[in-house]
C-alpha cells in the first residue's frame, strides 16, 4: 500500500498539485517527507522540496505558513540521514542549519500569532531542542524541551527526548553531584517515556540510554526520591523574588537550573574549572580564571538591571526622573530609569560574546591578533567563513565548543559573507545593539510596525531605531539568555579540553 502511495506522489505533476487546496497540499508534501524518509530514496526528497517551494508560491495562511516551515525542517532532516556521513563530528552541517532555521521559523510565526494547536507546538518545540541538543546547545534543548511540557506535560516525546539530552549534558559537567541529579532526573525522564507506545527507533533509543543509567548509577539512587525544592531562597522578600524569577526564567549561572525551577539551583556556582599550566606560559597565576570571573560578574549584574527594568511598573516615575522634562513627540515614547537599566543589560550581555572569543583565542592559542577577535569570524581560516572552519575547529571532540560555534551562528555580522545567520531574529538583535551603542533607540509604549510602503507617518522618526517596550523588553530576555548559555559553554567546554589533555598526557 505504501508502496503504491509512495509511486503515485512522485509522480505528482505541477498541474496536478496545483488542483490541491493549501490543506491537503501540505499533508501530501507531510506524507511525501515520511515515506521517503522510510525508503530512503532521492527522488522523493527532490520531489518534496519541488513542492515545498511550489507551495511558498500561494497566499497561505499563518498556520499553513508554520506547518509548511516545520515540514521543510523535516525534509531537511531526512536528507541528512540520508547523506549521513560517517563522522558525526563534523561541526558544519548545511542540512543541520537548514533545519534549525525551518524550525525557528515555525516558532516565530506561530508565537506570533498563536495559530497552532497546541501539540503541533509541542512537536515543533521538542524537534527544535533535538536539534540544538545535536550541535552542543544544550542548555537551550533544555529550555524548549521544558516549553514543550509546559503546553502538554504528558507529551511523550518532549519526555524522552528530554530525558536523553539530560544525560548527554550530564556527560559534561564536572560537578560529581550535578552529574548525579542529572542522571537521576534523566532516568526518570526516559522511564516515563517508555511506558508510551512510541515509534520503534525512539523506544530502542530511550531503552538503550535508560540501561546505561542503570550500569552507571545504583538503582536504589535511580529509584528513590531527591528533594530538589526545601532550599532557603534567601533572607527577605527582596531576595526571594529576585531568586524566583531568575529560577522561573532560567537565568542562573548553575546547571541545575536547566532541570527546571527547583530551588536547589539558586546560585551562580559555576566557575572556570581546573586549568593545567601550559608549558610555555608567560604565567602560572589562575588568569583565566579571573577572566571568567569578570565575565560571570558583567552577566549577573546585566541580569539584575534587567529584573529591576522590568520590575518598576509602567508609568510610574524613579526618583532620578523626577523633574526631568522631555520633550512630548507625540509617538508614545517612553524614557526613564527602568529603560536606560535595560539598554545597559542589552548591552552588556551582548558584549560578553566578543569577550568569550577574547579568551579562547588565549586559551586555545589561535593567535589572532587581540585587535582583530571577533565571536562571529574566531572559527574560520584568516576569520573568513568561506574558507571554512580552522583546523583547530574541524571535527574537534568538545561538544560544548561546538555549541558555542553554532550559538555565534546566531549572530548577525555587518560583512557581506556573514549577513546570513540562523536566527530569524539575529539582523534585528543586532541592529538594536548597534543603535543603542553608536546611534539612538525610541521605546515606545504604543508602536504599530507597518509593511504599506505608501504609507506615511508624519510622526515617523528617521534617525531613531524604533521598538515596542514589549519587544525590547523580550529582546532583552532573549539576549540575557544567550549570554548565560555562552558562559556555560565557556566553562564545560574548557573542562572537556582539560580532561583531553591529562588524558594524553598520561598516555
Amino acid at each position: 500500500m505504501n508502496d503504491l502511495l509512495f509511486n503515485e506522489l512522485i509522480s505528482l505533476t505541477s498541474f496536478d498539485f496545483l488542483k490541491m487546496d493549501n490543506d491537503t497540499a501540505l499533508i501530501t508534501i507531510g506524507l511525501l517527507v515520511d515515506l521517503s524518509c522510510d525508503y530512503r530514496q532521492q527522488v522523493g526528497f527532490q520531489k518534496a522540496y519541488e513542492l515545498i517551494n511550489e507551495l511558498r508560491l500561494r497566499d497561505i495562511t499563518s498556520s499553513q505558513r508554520a506547518i509548511l516551515e516545520y515540514t521543510e525542517a523535516n525534509y531537511w532532516d531526512g536528507v541528512r540521514y540520508f547523506n549521513l556521513e560517517e563522522n558525526l563530528w563534523n561541526w558544519t552541517q548545511l542540512e543541520l542549519e537548514k533545519e534549525l532555521i525551518c524550525l525557528r521559523r515555525a516558532v516565530l510565526i506561530a508565537e506570533e500569532e498563536g495559530c497552532l494547536p497546541t501539540n503541533r507546538m509541542c512537536q515543533i518545540y521538542t524537534n527544535l531542542a533535538n536539534v540544538f541538543s545535536q550541535v552542543g546547545r544544550y542548555v537551550e534543548a533544555s529550555y524548549y524541551w521544558r516549553k514543550a511540557l509546559s503546553r502538554n506535560e504528558n507529551f511523550q516525546m518532549a519526555i524522552g527526548n528530554y530525558g536523553y539530552g539530560l544525560f548527554s549534558y550530564a556527560r559534561v559537567l564536572y560537578d560529581d553531584g550535578h552529574q548525579s541529579l542529572f542522571l537521576h532526573q534523566a532516568y526518570r525522564k526516559l522511564k516515563a517515556s517508555l511506558e508510551y507506545d512510541l515509534d520503534g527507533n525512539a523506544t530502542q533509543a530511550f531503552l538503550r540510554c535508560s540501561n546505561e543509567i542503570e550500569r552507571i548509577m545504583e538503582k536504589d539512587f535511580l529509584e528513590k526520591e531527591i528533594d530538589l525544592t526545601s532550599y532557603s531562597m534567601g533572607v527577605d522578600e527582596v531576595e526571594k523574588n529576585y531568586r524566583s524569577w531568575c529560577l522561573k526564567n532560567s537565568l542562573f549561572l548553575n546547571p541545575l537550573n536547566d532541570l527546571g525551577e527547583y530551588s536547589i539551583a539558586n546560585n551562580d556556582i559555576l566557575t572556570c574549572p581546573s586549568i593545567r599550566i601550559r608549558d610555555n606560559a608567560e604565567s602560572e597565576g589562575p588568569i583565566y580564571h579571573g577572566f571568567y570571573n569578570a565575565l560571570k560578574q558583567e552577566y549577573v549584574y546585566a541580569r539584575w538591571l534587567v529584573y529591576e527594568g522590568l520590575k518598576i511598573s509602567k508609568g510610574s516615575t524613579h526618583l532620578s526622573d523626577k523633574d526631568v522634562y522631555l520633550y512630548n513627540t507625540l509617538d508614545y515614547p517612553v524614557y526613564g530609569f527602568s529603560i536606560q537599566q535595560m539598554a545597559s543589560a542589552y548591552r552588556i550581555a551582548y558584549s560578553l560574546f566578543d569577550k568569550i572569543a577574547y579568551f579562547i583565542n588565549d586559551y586555545l592559542e589561535l593567535q589572532i591578533p587581540q585587535d582583530k577577535v571577533n565571536f562571529r569570524t574566531l572559527w574560520f581560516k584568516k576569520r573568513e567563513q568561506k574558507l571554512g572552519l580552522r583546523e583547530e575547529f574541524i571535527c574537534r571532540k568538545n561538544w560544548s565548543l561546538r555549541g558555542l560555534y553554532w550559538l555565534s551562528l546566531d549572530l548577525y555580522y555587518k560583512d557581506f559573507e556573514f549577513r546570513e545567520a540562523i536566527d530569524p531574529n539575529s539582523r534585528n538583535m543586532s541592529a538594536l545593539r548597534n543603535h543603542l551603542e553608536h546611534k539612538y533607540v525610541k521605546v515606545h509604549e504604543y508602536f504599530v510596525s507597518r509593511s504599506d510602503d505608501n504609507y506615511h507617518d508624519p510622526f515617523e522618526d528617521t534617525l531613531a531605531y524604533s521598538v515596542s517596550r514589549d519587544q525590547f523588553e523580550a529582546m532583552t530576555m532573549n539576549i540575557l539568555r544567550l549570554a548565560r548559555a555562552a558562559l556555560i559553554y565557556l566553562s564545560l567546554g574548557i573542562n572537556e579540553e582539560e580532561i583531553q589533555k591529562n588524558e594524553s598526557h598520561r598516555d
